[in-house]
Formats: structure tokens, C-alpha cells, sequence
């Protein structure tokens, strides 16, 4: 119960590299993660939420013209020529062996409800090439990790490639405009949001995970 590393004779087998992509929203990290992920020959995306697993799954599929499957707790899309999967992180199949594997917002490690899913997967994913993306936060815990491993790290650090501005507060939801999002953090707050929207506005606003638009 010391080692769970040792819970992963495959994984300890290969000599794997993982690749930490650190910083900023909008600087590139996850893009140039994503282009690894379209070049290899099979490859898995480790999304944190349904909505980011079918991004990536649309994104593959058109902008790439890449075959991708569609694996989370509610659907399940597989095209017999795809190599590559887009999953929600808990979905990830350990079983199988990939070249590249993307397992995003890594810092959701140290999470006390959801931990579990990215600890599973950084220990046990079958990939010659791993890349995680995320906050610096946790970099120290991934480099102690890697180590226990036997398996190589290499960090890449971002910088924002535009200034951070904020704007204006639209002051009463009211003042909400068609196509604007409210982001919440707690499920609380989403419906109370989404009651206090429809009763100012008139209109339907449509829950979106954390997020919800009105339309």
C-alpha cells in the first residue's frame, strides 16, 4: 500500500518521458501539447471534464482530420479506423499501449475527491510519451513522482502570449447579453445563477457544467 507504483508492472516495464507543460492560461501549454498528441501514431487525451474530452474529440476529428473515439461515463463513440481516444481521466483504459498520451490540468493530483483518477493514470498509462498540462503548483509532486518511477521528466515553462485586462462587471444580470457566459464554482450557485438570470432576462439560460449561456 506504500508503492502504488508497483500496482503497474506494465507501466514499470517501459522507460517512459513525461513532458510537464507549465503556466498561464493562454500560453500555449495545451497547444503545443496537442500537436504531440495529433502526431502520434496512437494517442489518448486525459480530459478533467466531459466537455473538454468532446472538444478535443471534435477538434481531432475536423480541424485534424484525425480519427478519433469518444470514451466518457455518458457516451461512447468509437470509428473503427480511430487510434485515438478523447476520455474523461476516470474512463482512461490502463490496458492499452499508446505512443503519446495528454493527461491535462495534472495539478488535480492533490485533489481529496479526484486525486485518485490522475494518480492512476500519470503511475499506470501505457505511453512512451506522456505530456501533462497545468498549473506549476504541484511541479515538485511530479518530479518526486517521476523519480519513484525510474521514468524520465522534462518541464516546460510558458509565458502568457497576451496581456490579462479585465473588464467592466455587467453590474445587474439584467444588463446580460444573448451568448454571454457566467462562470460559478460551486453546484449551488449554478442553480441559483440560472434562477436569477430567467427571472431578470426573460430568457433561457442553459447550465454548461460550471458555466451555463444565455440564450
Amino acid at each position: 500500500m506504500t508503492k502504488p507504483h508497483l500496482w503497474f508492472p506494465e507501466a514499470r516495464k517501459m522507460k517512459r518521458k513525461f513532458f510537464l507543460h507549465v503556466g498561464p492560461t493562454n500560453s500555449g501549454k495545451t497547444y503545443n501539447a496537442i500537436q504531440r498528441l495529433a502526431q502520434g501514431e496512437s494517442a489518448i487525451y486525459c480530459a478533467p471534464l466531459r466537455l473538454l474530452a468532446g472538444e478535443i474529440y471534435d477538434k481531432l476529428n475536423t480541424e485534424y482530420n484525425i480519427p478519433c473515439n469518444l470514451l466518457t461515463g455518458q457516451q461512447n463513440i468509437e470509428n473503427p479506423k480511430a487510434k485515438h481516444v478523447s476520455c474523461t481521466i476516470e474512463m482512461t483504459n490502463l490496458s492499452k499501449s499508446y505512443d503519446v498520451a495528454l493527461i491535462d490540468e495534472y495539478q488535480l493530483v492533490s485533489d481529496l475527491n479526484r486525486g485518485w483518477a490522475w494518480s492512476r493514470v500519470i503511475l499506470g498509462i501505457l505511453a512512451k510519451e506522456i505530456h501533462l498540462t497545468g498549473d506549476p503548483s504541484k511541479i515538485k509532486l511530479i518530479e518526486d513522482i517521476v523519480k519513484i518511477m525510474g521514468d524520465e521528466l522534462q518541464i516546460l515553462e510558458y509565458e502568457r502570449l497576451s496581456p490579462l485586462v479585465t473588464v467592466p462587471s455587467v453590474g445587474q444580470l439584467h444588463n446580460l447579453r444573448e451568448g454571454d457566459a457566467l462562470i460559478v464554482f460551486s453546484r449551488t450557485d449554478v442553480y441559483r445563477y440560472k434562477k436569477n438570470i430567467e427571472q431578470a432576462t426573460q430568457k433561457n439560460a442553459v447550465l454548461c457544467m460550471e458555466a451555463f449561456l444565455l440564450n
